[in-house]
């Protein structure tokens, strides 16, 4: 019997996906967290009013992505989507702007990753 060679995880593959709109009060906070833990952080800014993120954002090592209006979350995702196969990302992990989950949790998810085993994992507080 042969043992399955375990699935590497390549980190730079693997992207944070931060759907913001109107989070001028949290949502730096969240992306400079989101970097302490992975290198490649998109945000798709869903036409929000408060604050010009491409500008706030111009020194950080991110990507922006701007929708003209407010589309909603799920057309944020998408959007994401079609970016990260642009970029032939494996994985993609949502952190929302409004500091409501924690990027320091982010690493939690690599060992469900490196697995290979899902094509889908969602955290929970509880």
């Amino acid at each position: 019997m042969t043992e399955k060679t375990p699935y590497r995880l390549d980190i730079g593959k693997v992207w944070c996906v931060i759907p913001v709109f109107n989070n001028a009060g949290t949502v730096l906070d969240v992306v400079s967290r989101c970097l302490r833990q992975m290198k490649n952080v998109l945000i798709i800014d869903d036409g929000s009013t408060d604050l010009n993120l491409k500008d706030a954002c111009s020194k950080l090592p991110v990507t922006v992505i701007r929708h003209p209006e407010n589309r909603g979350k799920g057309a944020a995702i998408l959007t994401a989507l079609e970016f990260l196969k642009a970029q032939d990302a494996d994985y993609m992990i949502t952190i929302d702007g409004d500091g409501q989950h924690f990027p320091e949790d982010i690493p939690l998810f690599f060992p469900l990753l490196e697995r290979n085993n899902y094509s889908f994992v969602i955290g929970c507080r509880d």
